[in-house]
């Protein structure tokens, strides 16, 4: 008999995204990106195995939910080019393990894994997580790139802000993502292609994406870091580092993520402040993974709050775009899949 096969619409439009954007790092470095993200699959696959399986003993329903895959793509494409094959797989069995099955699976999990499985690998591994090789360098598939492969490195846009620079990279290298950074996170005309596509597929949701990046583009233009101007600071904001990748693909979660509309919008503007506040004061690339980690904690509470000003303030509902009440939303995510 064979195995029924729970494939949410969600998941299938955001891996096809992702495989989508892996020709961006693929055509700029060769097929090392496709190797660090098959074995990135391959690491999930088996972890799925094994936990759904074995550890937890899932209902045969249950084991094939395919997430895992998504989370998966997103560790790979979180990761430079370069990168040891073994920091990938730490990466997703760290992040599987803690974030998603040590709760009970799919739909149970209250942090982002890909979030967790980067945040941890660029605290314990930051040489391997946060250098970053030039665009046009073709890549060995050795599974460590020594110094005497001749690759060459230079610092993202993100890390010469953090120390009070302007990147100087012009406007059309931005779009085309040639300038160091993580194998997903470069090119922006890409990824504000999938961000279209998976808008019309319904796969996003397009109050926590448009809060988050009003709230960037505010503190941006208020706060800037960057001597070029305001247009510019919101500019290289937005575009650099993990921030555009991270809120197409991961703060829309919807394990994770608010129910209520309302609370969307919150979560938003919570992400996009503390995003840049943490910028302000830190030193890395991937601030977004460690503010979306804080986020995740604090879900519940956003729906508490948007109840709270539904109740105070009745008008807020016309921003409902469905009757749905927020206790059927928490019943439907706790009795499984939220797509």
């Amino acid at each position: 008999m064979k195995k029924t096969m729970i494939i949410s619409e969600h998941c299938v439009s955001v891996i096809v995204a992702l495989l989508a954007l892996l020709a961006v790092p693929v055509y700029f470095f060769g097929p090392r990106p496709a190797v660090i993200a098959a074995i990135s699959v391959a690491t999930a696959l088996l972890m799925e195995l094994v936990c759904k399986r074995w550890l937890f003993k899932l209902p045969r329903a249950e084991r094939h939910d395919y997430s895992s895959v998504v989370t998966a793509l997103i560790i790979a494409m979180l990761m430079p080019a370069s990168v040891d094959y073994y920091i990938v797989i730490i990466a997703v069995v760290s992040g599987l393990l803690v974030g998603k099955y040590a709760f009970g699976g799919t739909g149970r999990n209250i942090f982002n894994p890909a979030a967790i499985g980067v945040a941890f690998m660029s605290i314990s591994f930051p040489e391997q997580v946060l250098r970053f090789p030039v665009p046009g360098t073709w890549l060995p598939l050795s599974f460590h790139i020594t110094e005497e492969s001749g690759v060459l490195y230079a610092t993202s846009p993100a890390s010469v802000m953090n120390v009070g620079g302007t990147p100087q990279i012009s406007r059309f290298s931005l779009l085309l993502g040639e300038y160091p950074g993580a194998m997903g996170a470069t090119c922006v005309i890409a990824l504000i292609a999938i961000f279209i596509f998976l808008c019309f597929r319904k796969a996003i949701s397009y109050r926590i994406t448009g809060a988050f990046l009003f709230t960037v583009a505010c503190y941006a233009c208020l706060f800037a870091r960057t001597s070029t101007g305001r247009m510019n600071s919101v500019i290289f904001e937005i575009t650099s580092g993990v921030l555009l990748f991270g809120i197409i693909f991961m703060a829309s979660d919807p394990h994770t993520s608010p129910l209520t509309a309302i609370g969307q919008l919150l979560y938003g503007v919570f992400l996009g402040l503390m995003t840049m506040i943490f910028r302000s004061a830190g030193a890395l690339d991937v601030e977004f993974v460690f503010v979306l980690l804080l986020a995740n904690a604090l879900t519940k509470e956003f729906d508490r709050l948007a109840d709270w000003l539904l109740k105070k303030v009745p008008a807020l509902g016309a921003l409902m775009t469905d009757s749905e009440t927020l206790h059927a939303r928490r019943a439907r995510r706790a009795g499984g899949r939220r797509v």
